[in-house]
């Protein structure tokens, strides 16, 4: 039986030092989406925060829905970010996932917002 996350208010994930290569450019791995992003997309669609890519993919794949469902704004930026996810996952390049992951991270920032916003409307 899944168990649904908590319903209480969180805070915003805390600020975090950014990664960067040789040449200056912003490094984000999967396992740093999944600390930063996993409760909160979880808790939108009621699941066990993701400890994969493929099943944090469908997380974010069933939160867009719901959110976008719901009316909440920005429910686009998490579909986006579940695209630059697949993609990711299916490079064959590093320097090409890092900067497709780099991008979806950008876009997942407010995920824990619109996570609040939905469990709002939806209480």
């Amino acid at each position: 039986m899944t168990r649904c996350p908590s319903h209480e208010q969180t805070a915003p994930p805390p600020v975090r030092p950014f990664r960067h290569d040789d040449d200056g450019r912003t490094v984000t791995t999967t396992a740093e989406i999944l600390q930063r992003y996993a409760h909160h997309i979880a808790s939108a669609v009621r699941e066990v925060p993701a400890r994969d890519l493929d099943t944090f993919i469908n997380q974010t794949d069933r939160a867009a829905a719901l959110l976008g469902t719901a009316g909440i704004t920005g429910h686009e930026d998490i579909e986006s970010a579940r695209d630059y996810l697949c993609d990711a996952r299916n490079s064959s390049s590093e320097s090409e996932s890092a900067a497709l992951l780099t991008r979806a991270d950008a876009l997942l920032r407010f995920a824990w917002e619109m996570a609040e916003e939905y469990r709002a409307a939806v209480a």
